[in-house]
């Protein structure tokens, strides 16, 4: 279920959703299984992605029948099929209910799970970014080398007792920055560290360090993974989960100072600051060299080169606020407030498109949402606004129209000039603003092995967007039957279109045309042994770009083999695709098995194919050991990437090795 919703996520956004929270909660629950007799609901929505409807249903069956005596149980629950338990089995169990004994703090730590990880990676050919050159030249272009090492670096550790007690700290070097030398002559680049405990007296969670919050349906701030807006996951709601302690290496999505939630009975009451620092790009006082106004603010995380490392933390903010939650049986009533300030006004240039972007020194966003669960449908949204009193609004409903068959409708109207920095709504554009949409989605059981879901998508942008000179709209369209006929084999097939506008160049200004893009995908996975397991994909793209009557194709085909020997432990994974597109516009993504914790999708086009081998093995009860080398080798060029990363060489390779210690 990953995996599709970071290749939309990759295709809709030409970027990867940060995950490696998700992987760490998902590999904590196969290690320590939830029993499904004592749930915990936030991680069951959150983590394994069950709807509002699926957690009602399942309290509502535990209040009536008492405990659980076998996973079957769950088949005899309103919206439970074969394929969902299938897809959570390895995350969930059934016990009978211990009796918790009060714990010292010498039993937590004795009882807590430690592990330290350190992970190593590298590009093998040489890129441009690192060839020789003299200090004549350096000094005429100091951003055309990188002032670093191509290693990639991450040392992190993590202690956790189940939902108790957690703390840990990570730190990581991207390939190209300096390490122990330069502006970074204490070490890595980034550093992150966290403390929290949860069910403490009236406290319910205290997070001192670095996390992230999630409130609502993000319409004033979400800064989680959320598998929303996925033919996966029908459903358009968020399920604010409140507040997670961060142990990423993402060097943005976080916030850094204390949060805590408070037990009130009936109400929850969560208070939060944050003080950090960003990377910016600004103007200076020729004379003091104090910094007059922000000109643009930069997410990449990255500090290679001159350039970069000039914009690294150069200025500071303030984030303070509060959510207040009241819960009833079947409602939930929410109320968030924050208040942010930077350190200098921030004065982007003004440009047609983004006129109605933030601009100043400090931003405030109130919004209140809500939920209620009326027999068998579901209505959640919110409604926020920001210091400039523009309006955003997102209103939806689940019905469950049979046990089998639920339908999504979601209404959204994000103002032009709504602004909110960490705003993740669900909508087409990233930052909430400047968009109206309708969305429709069904999930279907068909039957005991077989599910069709499918969702429309329809947006307008009422103002002008990047690239796009004119008010401008589009649709997407996701259909996918997913099927098991048999214990050891399943297997979906995709049909995905979206259609929207673009700029045409012609020879005195931009008109709007459409593009258009199609995606038919066949993934079928195949387990003719225990300890083996094979996955084949075929994938065929059509794009018609905007000015012209033609479509170009692409296509990828991939086999993963899975091998493990329990006893040793020992496991390989090895794909090889072959690719061919016409040219970058119908590239096709495609999610890798990793080492522990890391994702990759990679994005392929032009002529060529990609192998990888991915090997885990476990050196006594707390060792284990990843090793990873993949390449992609172009058979239309001779050269590949482009800038500090171009490679003189029609391949590229990739090296990356991880240790873990647990104990």
């Amino acid at each position: 279920t990953i995996e599709q919703f970071l290749e939309i996520t990759a295709e809709n956004e030409d970027e990867q959703g940060d995950i490696s929270e998700i992987t760490e909660e998902l590999q904590y629950l196969l290690e320590n299984k939830m029993n499904l007799n004592n749930p915990d609901y936030m991680v069951l929505s959150n983590v394994l992605g069950f709807s509002r409807l699926q957690i009602y249903n399942l309290r509502t069956y535990l209040e009536t029948y008492g405990k659980f005596y076998s996973l079957y149980e769950l088949l005899l629950i309103d919206g439970f099929d074969t394929l969902t338990l299938q897809r959570i089995s390895p995350y969930i169990t059934i016990e009978p209910l211990k009796k918790e004994n009060k714990l010292s703090v010498k039993d937590i730590f004795r009882r807590g799970r430690q592990s330290v990880l350190m992970k190593y990676g590298q590009i093998i050919e040489k890129q441009q970014g690192y060839l020789p050159i003299s200090a004549e030249e350096k000094s005429k272009s100091p951003n055309s080398r990188y002032l670093g090492s191509p290693q990639a670096l991450m040392l992190k550790y993590k202690f956790k007792f189940s939902n108790r007690l957690q703390f840990g700290f990570t730190m990581e070097k991207d390939a190209g920055e300096p390490f122990f030398k330069g502006k970074n002559k204490y070490g890595f680049d980034f550093y992150s560290a966290h403390v929290k405990i949860d069910n403490l007296s009236v406290f319910k969670t205290m997070v001192l360090g670095d996390y992230q919050l999630n409130f609502g349906q993000g319409l004033c701030i979400n800064m989680g993974f959320s598998m929303s807006n996925s033919v996966a996951f029908i459903s358009a709601d968020r399920q604010g989960y409140g507040i997670k302690a961060y142990s990423s290496a993402n060097e943005n999505n976080y916030l850094r100072g204390f949060a805590s939630t408070i037990d009130c009975k009936y109400v929850d009451l969560t208070l939060f600051y944050s003080y950090k620092s960003l990377d910016a790009a600004y103007a200076e006082d020729t004379v003091s060299q104090d910094i007059l106004f922000v000109e643009n603010l930069y997410n990449t995380g990255y500090h290679r080169t001159e350039n970069e490392m000039s914009k690294k933390n150069t200025i500071h903010q303030h984030l303070v606020g509060g959510h207040v939650d009241y819960r009833f049986r079947i409602a939930q009533l929410g109320l968030t407030a924050c208040y942010t300030r930077f350190q200098s006004p921030i004065n982007k240039t003004l440009k047609p498109y983004n006129q109605y972007s933030f601009n100043g020194i400090d931003n405030i966003n109130i919004a209140t949402d809500y939920n209620v669960l009326v027999k068998k449908v579901n209505f959640y949204g919110e409604i926020a606004i920001s210091k400039n009193l523009a309006l955003a609004t997102i209103n939806s409903a689940d019905f469950q129209i049979h046990p089998r068959f639920v339908l999504t409708v979601s209404h959204r109207y994000y103002g032009r000039n709504y602004q909110s920095l960490y705003s993740g709504a669900f909508g087409e554009n990233a930052d909430n603003a400047n968009e109206h949409g309708l969305y429709v989605g069904y999930q279907w059981i068909i039957g005991k092995n077989w599910q069709w879901s499918t969702c429309f998508n329809y947006f307008r942008f009422p103002w002008l967007k990047y690239n796009i000179d004119a008010p401008s709209s589009g649709f997407g369209l996701q259909t996918q039957i997913t099927f098991s006929p048999l214990y050891n084999f399943n297997g979906y097939l995709q049909v995905k279109i979206k259609s929207k506008d673009a700029n045409t160049a012609t020879a005195y200004y931009n008109e709007i045309g459409i593009t258009q893009r199609q995606n038919y995908r066949l993934h079928l996975t195949w387990n003719p042994l225990q300890n083996l397991s094979m996955k084949t994909r075929l994938e065929l793209v059509n794009v018609l770009k905007a000015g012209t009557s033609k479509y170009h194709q692409g296509y990828l085909l991939y086999q993963d083999i899975k091998y493990s020997i329990k006893k040793i432990p020992l496991s390989f994974a090895l794909r090889y695709a072959f690719f061919d597109t016409y040219s970058y516009d119908e590239r096709i993504y495609a999610m890798e098995d990793d080492v522990l914790y890391a994702y990759s999708v990679p994005s392929l086009y032009g002529k060529g194919s990609r192998v990888y081998l991915l090997t885990n093995i476990g050196i006594g009860k707390h060792v284990l050991l990843w090793f990873k080398i993949s390449q992609t080798y172009f058979r239309n060029k001779s050269e590949n990437g482009s800038g500090l990363s171009k490679i003189d060489r029609a391949t590229k390779t990739d090296v990356r090795v991880q240790l873990q210690v647990k104990w």
